[in-house]
């Protein structure tokens, strides 16, 4: 449901409806959409960059185990650096 006003939050179910803030809503009427909107339990379709996740999504114990994880940059650089130094090393092998 594409909402406007705080108000207008009243007025819907949380548990049938998904809230969406007008693209024209500045930033301090937002602010009050969103706190009310969690205050209500509503999922937020657009909670904008602040909020960084919609209000009813996974709790933090997701996020936690993704944390620790190395990520696909992380893997190759690890892996670039393995092959770095074993090209030193042939490098090294070969000049004796």
């Amino acid at each position: 449901m594409l909402v406007w006003r705080e108000v207008e939050l009243e007025k819907l179910d949380p548990k049938v409806h998904i809230v969406r803030i007008a693209a024209r809503v500045g930033e301090k009427k937002r602010r009050g959409i969103l706190a009310k909107a969690k205050d209500l339990n509503f999922h937020i379709a657009n909670p904008g960059k602040e909020e960084g996740r919609a209000v009813t999504e996974q709790p933090a114990v997701e996020a936690e185990k993704a944390s620790p994880a190395e990520t696909g940059e992380e893997k190759m650089e690890e892996t670039a650096e393995i092959a770095d130094d074993e090209d030193i090393d042939k490098t090294e092998e070969s000049s004796e």
